[in-house]
């Protein structure tokens, strides 16, 4: 009799220990999510939405529980993951998994279903730069002056003058020779004063005694 409770009793055991584990992975829920948009080409962006997860981590993989991590959410609810699609993906029926990270991952874990359907669009070409502005052209720059061609200068002239309206040629009178030359040599000084920059005809001739005079009183 003793000997058939103890063979019982070691059945029941075990029964117990399978009954309890049984029941604490009843208790894990599974999860559930939906993917948006659920179809669209490789690189694609796709928002998660999930619920009945338990709390703590989530994570989203591509094709399987053991696949690329796409993203790691946060339960027992989410909303709008951003997942990005991978870009070698080739066209067609493809899964993407989302499971608790703890030991009862398995129990938590499902799965939704995305269709493929083109390859990821090519990357856009390096913009082109602007062109340079261009520079205006600069003003060539201008020929020196031709010394040859240079006319006499503004002094130069004024002493001509001098010499001209105070020439002593055809004068008689002695006396008057000396003063038309001492007249004349006032002029030159004067002149001599001007710069090159001055004009001749601003030497006033007529300021000098005898101006005038020195023509008429020739002879």
């Amino acid at each position: 009799m003793l000997k058939r409770r103890i063979l019982l009793g070691s059945i029941a055991a075990p029964a117990v220990v399978l009954a309890a584990v049984s029941l604490a992975w009843a208790c894990v829920p599974q999860g559930s999510f939906i993917l948006n948009p659920s179809e669209g080409a490789a690189g694609a962006q796709v928002a998660v939405s999930g619920s009945g997860f338990e709390s703590g981590p989530v994570e989203i993989r591509w094709e399987s529980r053991t696949g690329p991590i796409l993203a790691t959410a946060t339960g027992p609810s989410f909303n709008n993951v951003s997942i990005t699609i991978p870009a070698n993906a080739e066209p067609g029926v493809h899964y993407v998994s989302a499971a608790n990270t703890g030991e009862h991952g398995d129990h938590s874990a499902t799965a939704a279903s995305f269709e493929v359907k083109g390859a990821a669009p090519p990357p856009p070409p390096p913009a082109t730069p602007p062109p340079p502005a261009q520079q205006p052209a600069p003003n060539p720059p201008a020929p020196p002056a031709d010394p040859g061609q240079a006319g006499p200068s503004p002094r130069a002239v004024a002493i001509k003058k001098c010499k001209r309206k105070y020439s002593v040629k055809g004068v008689k009178s002695a006396s008057k020779k000396r003063r038309m030359t001492k007249k004349r040599n006032a002029c030159i000084k004067r002149a001599k004063r001007l710069s090159n920059s001055n004009s001749s005809a601003a030497f006033n001739f007529a300021s000098l005694p005898l101006f005038g005079k020195a023509a008429a009183g020739r002879g």
